[in-house]
């Protein structure tokens, strides 16, 4: 063939395998067949270097030279499974078995499970996701689920339940704790080891049922508690308490139903976490496998939050159905999203009813962002550990119910402990459809048409404290003004028969005077026109002299100085103001003591909230020391003191002690009333604080105060809007406070 050159040749595509090519080896002329070529690049073994970073090595799919897959580099010791594209992660990669750097590894994709549980003609295996065998397998599901559990009991670990019944058929009794000897049974035992997590996970929350069947609960015994999910009670030592906690495993469940046969046995649990340090509940379903036609025995729970000692719980898209209660936070830091339901149930929600072991009220927040009430006989229960520090936000309380059959309405809100609870409660409740108000929400009584909207935002140790309503009405109440106590202002004493104390109009002054008691013993001091009036309350009178106790409820007049009179001898004079009193009860007391060194104190009972006793003591008590409330003054052998008391309630006391050796010393004591504590409710349009409602009665029983001016009423403390009774006035007319 002529010489030509390469590019003036004919194209001889398609290549054949038995084309010569021309090559140079080593300044030799040699001819090679394209064949040769071809498979040479084809062997893997023989090629060296490295692919650039946009590379890909590709397959052909089904026509040849069309690529349809390829790995590719996403970056450093990272690939994609795609498309035969640089960067495509389209792709899926099928494995038999997935192996971990810890040497751990999965059998199939649901196995990432420490144990995967699977139900075949009425047997329960469970498969151990690391090795794939299968460990355990019995008829009873709590005796493998036990089993499984005893495996991973210090670490924690997963349970994955493919969908099937599994059934409950044996009861373990418990052994820790003070559940040990108390009858206390449970069918899977979580693990009481500290923090640990043990999460029981199902394929579906409709597929995956776990059945408490009649065999377990005769293992139980008739009449004993019997749970089917129970996380034991675990202690552990804290350092920053230095004491030893109950502190429990931490609990998760997904996608789970769990019942018993009906909801008459009672004192069934569905799930009992109330010893655990902290319950998830995602998806899950409780009810009993013959649906409720009936109200339920006492004692049925649907679920059992940890108590305040743990950490909370945090439920979502979860329902307890039949049961006595339905489900029951325990604890503080509770949170509740998407749909939380209770339905058919004699209390639909409980919220700091009962403690587990180290037991103490809750003292921190919860907040439920969307619970819902259905036709329930109560709405949500507020027990005796829901303390002065609880704080419970609801976002959203939806109310659904009926007025006949075994769950007729009762009240939407109420306590279970009739003035036990306390804190703040903040909440809007939607109303599906309509019912008197006044039985929606009970307090004191606990009674259903007994809640007493007079006692709304009554004082910080009660329920109604803190309470917002409004209903998803056209109308709806709203707390006004919280109660909040009178103000201690100034206090002196002197061994004299005056002593000096700036009064102001609308003081309540409170004089205690020492003296000899020849004669008659008044106060009164250097106030215009005679200055203020004074009433004698209290004094014991014996041997040793008088102590008595002077009160001028409201100054009219300002004044500087306090001067008794009425004795032939003085030995001392004491005085202390009060700013927002509205009255000094009849409660006072008064007493001598002839034994030495024996504590000084006095005892008074208390009938309204945020009130202070004030009261003092005289003899020869030498050096005083305060033991319940504070010293407000003090001069030689005479004390002026003053306690307060949120609570009304019997043994509130003022109390010292002194280093005197004398035989005596006597005492008295009142208690005086602020008054800002207004029990105001306002009627409006359901909007808080809204007032343009109007109230029709048939009649009114006000029991207002009179007062014989306008200017009297507010120095008594009385607000513009207020109203009060015209003093004298006969039939009694009823004035409005006004600026």
């Amino acid at each position: 063939m002529a010489n030509t050159k390469i590019s003036a040749l004919p194209s001889g595509n398609p290549a054949q395998s038995g084309d010569l090519i021309p090559i140079d080896r080593s300044g030799a002329n040699f001819s090679l067949t394209a064949g040769s070529i071809a498979a040479l690049a084809g062997t893997w073994a023989s090629l060296t270097g490295d692919l650039t970073e946009t590379q890909v090595i590709p397959w052909d799919g089904s026509t040849p030279g069309t690529k349809d897959s390829g790995i590719s580099r996403l970056g450093a010791a990272s690939l994609a499974i795609g498309n035969g594209t640089a960067g495509d992660t389209s792709g899926q990669l099928n494995l038999t078995t997935l192996g971990f750097a810890d040497g751990t590894k999965a059998v199939t994709s649901t196995e990432f499970a420490n144990y995967t549980f699977y139900v075949s003609s009425g047997t329960v295996y469970a498969k151990n996701g690391t090795t794939g065998a299968i460990d355990f397998s019995n008829t009873d599901a709590a005796v493998v689920i036990n089993d499984c559990l005893a495996q991973i009991a210090t670490t924690g670990g997963t349970l994955y339940f493919k969908n099937g019944t599994y059934n409950f058929n044996s009861a373990t009794v418990e052994t820790l704790g003070t559940y040990s000897g108390n009858n206390f049974y449970w069918c899977v035992g979580i693990p009481p080891t500290s923090s640990a997590t043990f999460r029981f996970v199902g394929e579906s929350q409709s597929g995956v049922a776990f059945n408490v069947t009649t065999a377990a609960e005769t293992a139980a015994g008739s009449g004993h508690f019997l749970s089917a999910f129970f996380a034991r009670p675990a202690s552990a030592y804290d350092s920053e308490l230095s004491e030893t906690i109950w502190w429990g495993p931490i609990v998760e469940f997904r996608n789970l139903y769990i019942s018993f046969q009906n909801n008459q046995r009672g004192n069934e649990v569905h799930i009992n976490c109330l010893e655990a340090s902290y319950l998830t509940c995602i998806d899950v379903n409780i009810n009993y496998v013959t649906a409720p036609a009936a109200a339920s025995a006492a004692g049925n729970t649907g679920i059992n939050t940890p108590a305040t000692f743990c950490d909370g719980c945090h439920l979502r898209n979860t329902i307890a159905a039949g049961c006595y209660y339905g489900i029951e936070v325990n604890g503080e830091h509770a949170t509740m999203g998407g749909d939380v339901v209770a339905y058919l149930c004699t209390v639909g929600f409980t919220y700091g009813r009962q403690e587990g072991q180290g037991a103490q009220s809750i003292k921190h927040a919860s907040n439920w962002d969307h619970i819902e009430v259905y036709f329930c006989a109560n709405g949500v229960e507020i027990g005796p550990y829901a303390g002065g520090n609880t704080l419970l936000n609801i976002l959203a309380y939806d109310l659904e119910y009926t007025t006949t059959g075994p769950w007729a309405f009762v009240t939407a809100m109420t306590e279970y402990t009739p003035g036990q609870c306390g804190g703040v409660i903040n909440f809007t409740c939607t109303v599906g459809n309509k019912y008197d108000l006044a039985n929606l929400f009970t307090y004191g009584g606990g009674q259903g048409k007994n809640f007493a909207v007079t006692q709304l935002g009554y004082g910080s140790s009660d329920l109604g404290a803190g309470i917002d309503l409004s209903w998803n009405h056209d109308i709806g109440f709203s707390r006004s003004t919280p109660s909040s106590a009178p103000s201690p202002k100034v206090a002196a004493a002197a061994a004299a028969a005056s002593v000096n104390v700036t009064i102001n109009v609308g003081d309540c002054v409170i004089v205690l005077t020492w003296n000899n008691y020849n004669g008659t013993p008044t106060v009164g001091d250097n106030g215009a026109s005679g200055g203020n009036t004074y009433t004698k309350v209290n004094g014991p009178e014996d041997a040793y002299g008088a102590l008595c106790m002077f009160v001028c409820e409201s100054a009219t007049k300002t004044a500087t100085t306090v001067t008794q009179s009425g004795a032939t001898a003085y030995y001392a004079t004491g005085a202390m103001t009060f700013g927002g009193v509205t009255a000094v009860t009849g409660n006072q007391s008064a007493s001598a003591n002839t034994s030495a060194g024996t504590p000084a104190s006095q005892s008074v009972t208390t009938g309204s909230p945020n009130a202070f006793v004030v009261g003092g003591f005289s003899g020869n008590i030498g050096t005083p020391t305060a033991i319940t409330g504070t010293i407000a003054a003090q001069c030689p052998e005479f004390v002026l003191m003053y306690a307060s008391y949120p609570t009304p309630g019997t043994g509130h006391d003022i109390a010292m002690s002194y280093t005197g050796g004398g035989l005596q010393w006597n005492g008295v004591a009142v208690e005086i009333v602020g008054t800002n504590i207004r029990k105001q409710l306002l009627l409006g349009n359901a909007t808080l604080g809204d007032t343009t409602g109007i109230l029709k009665l048939g009649g009114v029983n006000a029991g207002l105060t009179s007062y014989a001016s306008n200017a009297a009423a507010v120095s008594a403390g009385l607000v513009v809007g207020d109203f009060y009774a015209i003093t004298g006035t006969d039939p009694l007319q009823v004035a409005v406070v006004h600026a």
